[in-house]
This record gives C-alpha cells, structure tokens and sequence, in this order.
C-alpha cells in the first residue's frame, strides 16, 4: 500500500522522550500502513536503534538511521531524503502528538492544495517559569504583520508538514550546525518565493520542554546565535529587524538591544502574565526576570555567532538548482 506520510523524527540522546513520542505516533487514528516513521539519531551509540529494532518488529513502517553529532538541519534533510511520503511531517523527540494529529495533517493538505505548509499548535502543560517564556516567545514567532497584514511567516519544526514537492527545490540549511534559526530560515525562503502556510491550531502536540534554568539559557544563546546567522542571509526578515549581521552596524545594533532590555521584558511580560493564572508578586518578577536573562544570553549568542561569520564562514539560502 502506497505510504501517505512520512513523519521524521530527528533525536539526540533522549530515549525515554522519544519513546513516549513514537508511542503517540504509533496510537494515530490514521492508518499505520499508510504512514511510515523515521527516526534520524544524533548520537549514534546503539541506545535509540535498540527501541527503533524492537518496534520494528511489530510497525515495519520505522525506519532508523544514524549521524554522528551533525545538528538538525542535516538530521531532517536526510529524513527527508529517505522518505517516500507525498507529505513530509515533523515532530521532535520531545513532543506528544494527538491522536488525530496525522489525519488533520492529510486532509489539511488535500483540502488545500495550493498550500505548501500547515502548522500546528504546539502547547505546554507546565507551570514553569523557564517553559511558559520559552514556548510564548516560540508562538509569537508563528505570524507578524507584513504591509499591514497578518501573515503566518514560520513554524517551529517541532510540529510541522510540508508536501513534498517543495523539498524537490529546498532544504533546510546545512549551514547551521546548531540547533536555532534553520527552520526560520527555510520558511522565509519559501514566503519570499510566494508560498503561504496555515495555522491549523487543531493539530495539537504537547511539548515537554526541559525545566531547567541551564537549558532555557542554552536554548535562548542558540537562538541568539541561529537568528544572527539567518538575519545574514536574509537582511529583510520581518522577525530580525533588530539584528545587524553586518559589522558596520553589528556593535550599535548590540547597544540599542542591550538598552531596549528593560522594555522587551516588561513588554512581553505583561503579554505573558494575562494569560497565567497565577500571578502574585513573586511570578510577576520571576516572569520579568525570565525575558531579562532570556534577551541577555540571546545577545551573547548574537556576538558568538557574529565572531564566526567575521572570521570567513560563507552562507546563503540553501535552494537547489
């Protein structure tokens, strides 16, 4: 029976994550034999191709394979390489999809045929400070306003599909070695080129984001970094107006943000704290306090990021010819 989508499933090191994962991959409403799954592992060292052999047993629709340390954007392009579904979805290692998640994905496609992309909506349940600041910041990078209109401009690839034609022409940039700014890149490349996206916010995955302050931080300078590099390709991108990868403009435009601070947080705290719950003296400040060190170590990922593209690193869109 002919596969209708392939859903790819790069991992790094989190095999209980991703168990929890494929196990609601494997609970669809969509039929498995008409769905095929790849796993694409980061590490390598045998733990996650023990769980992909033993489901494989039961769903011959896995398939694993295996980088050493190359980063996400190479992890998908050879997901997507290896896979024979007309749609091509992603999920990461960390999410649980819902049940119907795969069967949205398809009639979102074949109702929408001039539509390359549909999104979904990715949701925490968690009352973590680090977590709530992390995916808030996450959405609202989904749509912006473009010539006074509303548009949907990118998605986290943790909860994506594309057809797959469009791989035909592109690819996620393998330039970016880290995980942050590849997938913001490659949707700019594609809203340029004309093609829209939908919001399906139907299309649900809970994202069991890692509490810890040391991740949050992490993931905030990668981001700092990636964005950096994707503002370098793309000097028009409507999210990184505040960034300047050209060193002329680099170190003012560093001041003006590390000035603007105080404004981003409380800001974008108050956008965050309407929605919470909770909101005591203690929370507000832990909130404020969040996008503080949030903005701080993205900065510090900018000037990493902007030492490297100095010393000689050459990028560009990656589009196949």
């Amino acid at each position: 029976m002919p596969i209708d989508v392939s859903v790819i499933v790069p991992t790094s090191d989190r095999k209980i994550m991703l168990e929890r994962c494929l196990g609601s991959l494997l609970d669809q409403t969509y039929p498995k034999e008409k769905m095929e799954i790849i796993i694409v592992d980061d590490r390598a060292d045998g733990k996650i191709a023990i769980i992909s052999d033993n489901l494989r047993s039961r769903y011959p629709n896995i398939r694993y394979f295996a980088q050493y340390n190359k980063g996400p954007a190479i992890a998908r392009n050879l997901g997507i390489g290896s896979s024979v579904g007309e749609i091509i979805a992603f999920v990461d290692d960390d999410c649980v999809v819902d049940k119907t998640w795969i069967e949205r994905i398809v009639e979102g496609h074949q109702g929408n045929p001039d539509i390359i992309a549909i999104g979904g909506d990715t949701i925490v349940y968690a009352s973590k400070i680090p977590i709530l600041v992390s995916q808030f910041l996450s959405t609202c990078s989904i749509e912006t306003f473009i010539d006074n209109k509303k548009e949907v401009i990118f998605f986290p690839t943790c909860n994506v599909s594309f057809k797959r034609e469009i791989f035909l022409k592109y690819k996620f940039n393998e330039q970016f070695p880290f995980p942050g700014g590849e997938d913001l890149e490659l949707f700019w490349c594609l809203y340029k080129d004309g093609y829209r996206f939908i919001w399906d916010k139907k299309m649900k995955a809970i994202h069991y984001r890692d509490k810890s302050l040391f991740s949050f931080l992490k993931q905030a300078y990668m981001y700092g970094r990636g964005n950096l590099l994707a503002q370098h390709i793309h000097k028009d991108h409507p999210l990184l107006k505040e960034l300047k990868a050209d060193k002329s403009l680099f170190w003012l435009s560093m001041v003006i943000n590390i000035v603007k601070i105080p404004r981003f947080s409380y800001i974008l705290g108050n956008r965050l704290l309407k929605d919470m719950q909770e909101k005591g003296i203690s929370v507000i400040l832990s909130v404020y306090a969040h996008f503080v060190l949030h903005k701080v170590f993205y900065i510090a990922g900018n000037i990493r990021e902007f030492f490297r593209i100095r010393n000689g690193i050459y990028v560009k869109s990656y589009v196949q010819s």
